[in-house]
């Protein structure tokens, strides 16, 4: 049986290849290759290399230049770049400092004390939630009060307080209840 279907399938295999038929293109019809000649479209020749090289004009506005000498050397821009690095990061220090004495006096406010004390007294998960809200808000809004300079940190400070408050309470909230 097996040698039947092989012998089958070789027959129809052979038959499927002698059916296709192979047609060659008549040589004898291809029209004859182009007997036009292209123009080049200039008469002179071409070359790899041009015979005077094309001059630049220098710009007649020069409102302070340099000469080459007066730039600062390698040395001395890594020299600037660190001092400004230092003044930089020095500058930072300041900030963080004043915003600590800032924090440290808005925390002395009885008001935000008051707001403090009564977070333990709320009953539930979310009312616990909502009194730190009001007391953070209460106190970088107090912090801002004391000194404006310091916006953008006490924004920045703020922004990422709620964040942590926010993302704590979808977790807390979306566990269940354990009693």
């Amino acid at each position: 049986m097996k040698i039947f279907i092989a012998v089958l399938l070789t027959a129809v295999i052979v038959s499927s290849l002698d059916a296709q038929e192979t047609t060659k293109p008549d040589t004898g019809t291809m029209p004859p290759p182009p007997t036009t000649r292209i123009e080049p479209l200039s008469p002179e020749p071409l070359t790899l290399i041009p015979d005077s090289p094309t001059t630049i004009p220098k710009p007649q506005n020069l409102s302070n230049p340099q000469p080459l000498d007066s730039q600062p050397s390698m040395t001395e821009a890594q020299e600037q770049l660190k001092k400004s690095k230092a003044a930089a990061d020095a500058d930072d220090l300041k900030e963080r400092i004043l915003f600590r004495q800032v924090k440290t006096r808005a925390l002395q406010d009885p008001k935000i004390k008051e707001h403090w004390a009564a977070i333990p007294s709320a009953k539930t998960t979310r009312e616990k939630i909502t009194a730190f809200k009001q007391y953070y808000n209460l106190l970088y809004a107090r912090m801002l009060r004391l000194d404006g300079s310091l916006k953008d940190r006490i924004e920045k400070s703020k922004l990422e307080t709620l964040k942590r408050i926010n993302e704590k309470s979808e977790f807390i909230l979306k566990e269940p209840h354990r009693t």
